[in-house]
């Protein structure tokens, strides 16, 4: 396994049963909010992109054809973003050293950020490495692979919090000046007032 070696894993599955209508393909700069929270890592140093979908996974499938990821089937997305994650590990390569992981609501995650989160990753011994905003932790997150197996344990829709709680002297914490570190979009007020703001067009 090789360090650098960098595999996404970005669940996306879910129902959006809060926003009322299929969240993954709102409309968002001429694009859908998927392909433009997945095109925004396109762009970096990394081995693969596995996009894992569940709910109309068909119907999103084809709107994001066009990019250079796999995609995955999560048949148990209901039992939250755990399984979505676990369902990427399946596909690792075995020369994966290195998981990152992306939410597919977070379209404002820049290219420049993820790049220079790799980037001290990769120049630190560290096991974990995330952004924070005014002390505040954010999206995305890299973890080593020897993460693997506790990933594996997780359950529900936490995520890898319970690892990130269980392994604080492993982590490399990014200060950032931006705040879209924290912005999902989950009903639909948030997709209507980063529009009225100008963020979405």
């Amino acid at each position: 396994m090789e360090r650098s070696q960098i595999t996404v894993i970005m669940p996306a599955a879910g129902r959006s049963r809060r926003m009322g209508t299929i969240k993954q393909l709102l409309p968002l700069d001429q694009s859908t909010l998927l392909h433009k929270t997945i095109s925004n890592l396109t762009a970096c140093p990394l081995t693969d992109i596995l996009v894992v979908l569940g709910y109309e996974a068909e119907k999103i499938r084809s709107h994001i054809q066009d990019l250079p990821v796999s995609v995955l089937i999560n048949e148990n997305f209901d039992e939250g973003m755990s399984s979505s994650i676990k369902c990427g590990l399946e596909r690792l390569k075995p020369s994966c050293g290195s998981i990152l992981i992306a939410l597919g609501d977070q379209p404002f995650i820049s290219t420049q950020l993820v790049n220079r989160l790799i980037e001290r990753y990769l120049n630190s011994n560290k096991g974990i490495t995330y952004p924070v905003h005014k002390g505040r932790k954010g999206h995305p997150v890299i973890l080593d692979r020897k993460y693997e197996a506790e990933i594996r344990l997780l359950g529900g829709d936490t995520g890898c919090r319970q690892i990130l709680d269980d392994h604080p002297d492993d982590h490399l914490t990014i200060e950032v000046d931006d705040e879209r570190i924290f912005w999902d979009i989950d009903y639909p007020e948030d997709y209507r007032l980063l529009k009225k703001q100008g963020h979405i067009k």
